[in-house]
């Protein structure tokens, strides 16, 4: 690999500490996963990065980007999951996995899209799904920055 070249997943790297920032911003304070559960009590808008929640679409544990708390917006909890593709590819067929793992784990979900890969049809197909099965919205980064400035996260 060229000393220039980005490493993969660098963008999707990129994409989460985006998230990351607009979750700092909005207050919540960044605890270990496996302090996630115990610092619920606290009573403070918390979140965790790669936090196991419940079985994937295979039956293998599945995995959140971010999960977090807050005691008045999110008391049960609010899942995100970020999807980066910089090229178009198979952005269409890990929709419906996607869609129906976020079904299986109970959260209400987020996704955070990023990247010109998503073609239109992919993210009107996963906008389809949404308010069903725990699929809260369809986001990109300045979707989601303008999502919590009006207070929903």
């Amino acid at each position: 690999m060229s000393p220039h070249a980005k490493p993969e997943g660098g963008s999707e790297q990129h994409l989460r500490e985006s998230v990351a920032d607009v979750l700092g911003r909005r207050g919540y304070l960044l605890v270990p996963p496996d302090r996630f559960e115990v610092a619920r009590v606290l009573g403070q808008p918390i979140y965790t990065r790669q936090f196991e929640a419940g079985d994937d679409l295979y039956g293998k544990p599945g995995r959140v980007d971010f999960i977090l708390y807050h005691p008045s917006l999110h008391g049960e909890c609010l899942a995100i999951r970020c999807r980066s593709q910089a090229t178009s590819g198979s952005a269409e067929e890990e929709s419906p996995p996607e869609v129906e793992s976020i079904r299986l784990s109970g959260l209400n979900t987020i996704i955070v899209l990023d990247g010109g890969g998503y073609t239109g049809h992919a993210r009107d197909r996963l906008a389809d799904h949404v308010g069903k099965g725990g699929l809260v919205a369809v986001l990109d980064l300045a979707g989601l920055a303008s999502y919590a400035a009006s207070g929903k996260i």
